[in-house]
């Protein structure tokens, strides 16, 4: 089997872009996997083509995902990491489908599982996404803009119709008579550099946790996510003044892994990090130090043949991972086969809050009951990517950025 053409497909997905790859073999077989790319700066379309080129001049089969995976990072140890990994992951993911739809296997067996079908999930953004992108969600949805604080509380019915029992939000603060995100560490705009913990934030982050806890109840655990917005001591400070909430976990990035390390230790929750990390070689001095909790594997970026080695050297510590999934639907279709394959997969994070049309980019969009994905035992991934109706939503020119507070 060969390489015989691959194509690479974008849509409008409301406030981002979708993005595909289709590996087609010369048998007529085709392999598809979701990326994204909007965190980089650049994207990573130019290094799938080139390596693709790479692999067809040289005949590999892409019916062996591990083989092609194992053999592009070998080749390019030089650049390693960033826009070049995100390159071969999304490479060796849709090789991942077309090894799947050859053998009539899904991609959960091919890992080594099921170890079950249903997936635990987590309402990722949970209200920050609805205030950093109120335009959207108002147009699309008819959602109403979020104001205050206490209008998070009216998210609270969508959590109980859907069964979840986990969600995850980010900071958020008022501006301008709505609420908005506070700044990630991550985005261009004003407060990038800002990474002072100031006695504000932390006066909203108690504001925000006194809502969801009031309206979700008991029952349904909460995450706080805080990206890159803060250094080591912040980190540690906002931790404690966080002691005593119950949070399912904190997580953070950034800090190297004796920061981290401290981090924890001054903390009484979980602690949940290293979503942007590429390869095992790269998480194991974080687990060597004990430093997390929770690692958080990116199946899109890392690609599933190399999260496979994480998670199973995360095991080897003892500790169960979380699976890092801010994307599309055909990304959770991925990212909940691998979850199936590995039991020290602990939950999926999913984003709820999605454009009501990316249903139809899938012959087999993702079926959430009950608070769990239910996995399909379809060879590969168990859908593909209806290209006619891409075509439906071609990509704008438009970037949509929410309001960050100055």
């Amino acid at each position: 089997m060969r390489i015989a053409e691959a194509s690479i497909f974008t849509a409008d997905a409301g406030y981002r872009t979708a993005k595909y790859l289709r590996i087609t073999t010369d048998d007529g077989i085709e392999g598809w996997s979701e990326y994204y790319d909007q965190f980089n700066g650049a994207p990573i379309a130019p290094s799938i083509t080139s390596l693709i080129a790479v692999l067809q001049e040289h005949g590999f089969d892409p019916s062996m995902p591990g083989v092609i995976s194992d053999t592009l990072h070998a080749t390019t140890k030089v650049a390693s990491g960033g826009n070049l990994h995100q390159a071969i992951a999304a490479i060796e993911n849709a090789c991942l489908d077309v090894q799947g739809k050859a053998l009539g296997l899904p991609v959960s067996k091919l890992l080594g599982g099921p170890f079950r079908t249903r997936i635990p999930i987590y309402w990722t953004h949970y209200g920050s996404f609805r205030a950093a992108f109120a335009g959207f969600f108002k147009r699309a949805h008819g959602f109403e803009p979020l104001e205050s604080m206490e209008d998070l509380s009216r998210l609270a019915s969508e959590v109980r119709s859907h069964g979840i029992r986990a969600v995850k939000t980010n900071p958020l603060c008022q501006v301008d008579g709505r609420l908005s995100m506070y700044g990630n560490g991550l985005k261009l705009g004003p407060g990038l550099f800002d990474s002072h913990l100031s006695l504000q934030l932390i006066r909203d982050v108690h504001a925000q946790l006194d809502v969801l806890q009031d309206s979700l109840g008991p029952d349904v655990e909460i995450m706080l996510d805080v990206n890159f917005m803060l250094r080591a001591d912040g980190y540690r400070r906002l931790a404690r003044e966080l002691d005593g909430r119950g949070l399912r976990w904190l997580e953070l990035d950034g800090p190297e892994p004796g920061a981290l390390q401290e981090i924890k230790r001054s903390a009484t929750m979980p602690i949940a990090s290293l979503e942007s990390l590429y390869g095992a070689q790269a998480y194991r001095p974080y687990l060597e130090a004990r430093s997390v909790d929770v690692p958080l594997i990116d199946v899109l970026w890392n690609g599933a043949v190399q999260s496979s080695k994480i998670a199973h050297l995360s095991e080897a510590y003892g500790l169960n991972v979380g699976l890092h999934n801010p994307v599309g639907h055909l990304g959770t279709l991925m990212s909940a086969h691998f979850a199936a394959a590995f039991s020290n997969v602990a939950v999926l994070e999913v984003r709820m809050d999605e454009a009501p049309w990316i249903d139809t980019f899938l012959t087999q969009p993702p079926v959430i009951t009950d608070g769990h994905l239910i996995l399909s035992d379809e060879p590969g991934w168990g859908t593909a990517i209806d290209v006619d109706q891409l075509a439906e939503y071609p990509r704008t020119n438009r970037e949509l950025h929410h309001d960050l507070p100055h």
